[in-house]
């Protein structure tokens, strides 16, 4: 258990040291990004230049000039405003694209997040028209949207954009190519600088080293769950000997003496309940003291009650050679037609015959070469016969929960 306990210990050290660096390495990372605010204002500042500039050329080139020089460019609100109710196209491109964020790239994105959006216009206006001059026009205007947001990107305000592309297109010259050497330029400040380069490093060597504290975690969960498999299997062990302990000082002699007695209770309880009910209707059927009595006695086998005897009755299993213990009953029937006696004084021993009253002894009889044959010796042939007579009882030993014939019983049939 100590040892546990300091690699347990170890564990946690290790553990509170990689999370304190995993924290310091990336504090001039986060130091580098924009704050939140700041970079969703750049990327709505873009998007508001980017959308409208859409806008009015969709407009412009569907010759619509008058509504395209009416457009506000203040806010998304102001663009929404100055578009004609009827204009349902221009509407239904503005709403494509005004909500859109693009938060799923996130923190220290806004260059993608921007072109994203160009891109999107860029497939919508595509699919409007076909032809070789809306084409070149759409190149143009992508080309302005690109610069629009590379200004943004490099924190300049996009006002001076719109006198740019008002030169360039007076000019009708190939200088588009010259004025995008700022996107060409745009600095990639930490993705090759030996800095970006050791944060990486550390960083996967900080991954390394949380797996192999993690593998170690599981290595030591395993083996104490292991431990707690031995330990519950000892304790069921110990249980195991303790509950043989109390069975063993259990007085089972003293409870054996007063079951016949109990027994017999129980039967005297049950022939009182009989009497009660047969009292209730006695004026009814008109029953004599004669056929009362039988009537109390004809569920029980007729033998002297003794407090040292205690009587069951079973049948036969060819299987077992024998008498099931945990099936004895306390009354005959038509298959339990044996008699056991079990002494008291002697529990492991019993005697056994085959129940006196012949109510009982049809079904033997018809079945009598496996309910009798292999119990007992005939004295004669029962050849259409209606009685069994017990001549002399047979003897059982009690092996585990099997009582084995030792001495057969003598049949006589009638």
């Amino acid at each position: 258990m100590v040892f546990l306990l300091r690699d347990y210990a170890r564990t946690i050290y290790f553990t509170i040291i990689t999370i304190g660096a995993c924290i310091l390495i990336t504090l001039p990372v986060q130091a580098q990004l924009l704050p939140a605010r700041e970079e969703e204002a750049k990327y709505d500042e873009g998007k508001l230049e980017i959308i409208c500039q859409s806008i009015k050329f969709y407009l412009s080139a569907n010759a619509r000039e008058n509504a395209s020089n009416a457009i506000g460019c203040s806010s998304l609100e102001a663009i929404e405003q100055t578009i004609p109710e009827d204009y349902r196209a221009t509407n239904r491109f503005f709403n494509l694209f005004k909500k859109k964020r693009y938060r799923s790239y996130g923190r220290g994105k806004l260059d993608r997040r921007l072109e994203k959006l160009i891109k999107d216009i860029n497939t919508e206006l595509q699919k409007t028209r076909q032809d070789t001059a809306w084409t070149n026009k759409l190149a143009k205007l992508i080309e302005r949207l690109i610069k629009v947001k590379d200004l943004v990107v490099q924190g300049k305000s996009v006002n001076s954009i719109n006198e740019t592309s008002d030169t360039s297109q007076q000019a009708n010259v190939p200088t588009s190519t010259t004025q995008q050497k700022p996107k060409e330029k745009t600095p990639k400040q930490t993705d090759d600088s030996p800095m970006s380069i050791f944060l990486s490093i550390v960083s996967l060597l900080a991954v390394i080293a949380l797996g192999v504290m993690a593998y170690r975690f599981f290595q030591k969960l395993n083996e104490i769950q292991e431990q707690i498999a031995d330990l519950d299997e000892a304790f069921k062990e110990k249980y195991s000997r303790l509950d043989n302990r109390i069975d063993t000082m259990t007085p089972v002699r003293d409870f054996r003496s007063v079951f016949p007695q109990i027994q017999q209770l129980n039967d005297d309880i049950h022939a009182l309940g009989q009497e009660i009910q047969l009292l209730r209707t006695r004026n009814q059927f008109k029953i004599s003291p004669e056929e009362l009595y039988a009537k109390r006695t004809e569920h029980l086998e007729t033998h002297s009650y003794s407090p040292e005897i205690r009587i069951y009755y079973a049948k036969f299993h060819p299987e077992q050679n024998g008498f099931m213990h945990q099936e004895f009953h306390t009354e005959p029937s038509k298959e339990y037609i044996y008699k056991i006696e079990i002494s008291t004084q002697n529990p492991l021993e019993a005697y056994y015959q085959v129940v006196s009253r012949n109510e009982y002894h049809h079904l033997a009889l018809n079945y009598e070469g496996s309910m009798l044959a292999p119990v007992a010796e005939y004295l004669n042939r029962p050849v259409n016969a209606y009685r069994i007579i017990t001549k002399k009882p047979g003897k059982l030993k009690r092996e585990e929960n099997t009582w084995v014939i030792t001495d057969k019983a003598q049949l006589a049939f009638e």
